[in-house]
């Protein structure tokens, strides 16, 4: 899978303690597990990544959740966006392994 890049749009504090500053450059790629797309994210220039959840990665990247009635348009029509934004099938995931807004709202 290709990593995606980008700058950090909220601080988050991680359970050990650490903390991903707001402004840093990131890398994120997502990796399939049995239940679903699992996130990992490093800060550029590091060896150290953390698991994170979709949603975690959703304030990171600073993305909007979609209105209900768009999440109800993408099931039925047969293409959905996938977290990065790419058009995806409602149960697939993009270039960069980033699962269907259906996905992560777990609507399939």
């Amino acid at each position: 899978m290709n990593t995606y890049s980008f700058i950090n749009k909220k601080e988050i504090r991680m359970k050990d303690g650490s903390v991903l500053p707001e402004g840093k450059r990131f890398e994120i790629r997502w990796e399939e597990t049995e239940l679903r797309h699992r996130p990992r994210v490093k800060a550029s220039g590091t060896e150290y990544e953390y698991k994170i959840s979709n949603e975690t990665a959703i304030k990171m990247l600073g993305k909007k959740e979609p209105s209900l009635s768009s999440l109800a348009r993408w099931g039925e029509n047969g293409n959905c966006k996938s977290i990065l934004g790419e058009v995806v099938e409602p149960d697939g995931t993009d270039s960069y392994g980033s699962p269907s807004w259906l996905l992560v709202k777990r609507l399939i």
